[in-house]
């Protein structure tokens, strides 16, 4: 969406209902976890991202925002890693049309989240986990050189 002649804004939502059709039984037909209708692991409802950018030809920058709803990470949906918003944003400038200088910060707020659920596996329980931390704030300078 243009918003006047340098201004852009995007933005984009998922909802997602993924449940498990059956429970989890063994050879005898014995039910060893009750998951039948429960939400799978690491598949949040919820997802939305947005960024308002700006580029006027010589100065350019945008800030974005990705939020993403609570994951569970046990098949009996008993255990989740919290809902996360984390902001993005660059600044930078077009020197020539070849060369540009641009400052970036990712996890602008230096929010501490959980980016990764169950790399190891899943349990019934969350008794054997693999949950993994995001990345800090960081913060880069690009030049870009055309030849």
């Amino acid at each position: 969406l243009k918003l006047g002649s340098n201004f852009s804004l995007y933005a984009s939502y998922s909802y997602t209902d993924a449940t498990y059709r059956d429970d989890v039984v063994d050879g005898d037909g014995k039910v060893i976890s009750a998951i039948k209708g429960k939400t799978l692991t690491d598949s949040p409802k919820h997802m939305a991202r947005g960024e308002l950018a700006y580029d006027d030809g010589k100065l350019f920058g945008r800030v974005g925002l990705n939020w993403m709803s609570a994951r569970y990470f046990t098949y009996l949906n008993d255990q989740s890693v919290d809902a996360r918003l984390l902001a993005d944003a660059s600044l930078g400038y077009r020197f020539t049309d070849k060369i540009e200088l641009q400052l970036n910060a990712t996890n602008l707020f230096d929010k501490q989240y959980i980016a990764t659920v169950g790399s190891g596996g899943y349990g019934d329980k969350g008794d054997r986990q693999t949950l993994l931390v995001g990345a800090p704030r960081q913060v880069f300078v690009t030049v870009k050189a055309g030849f």
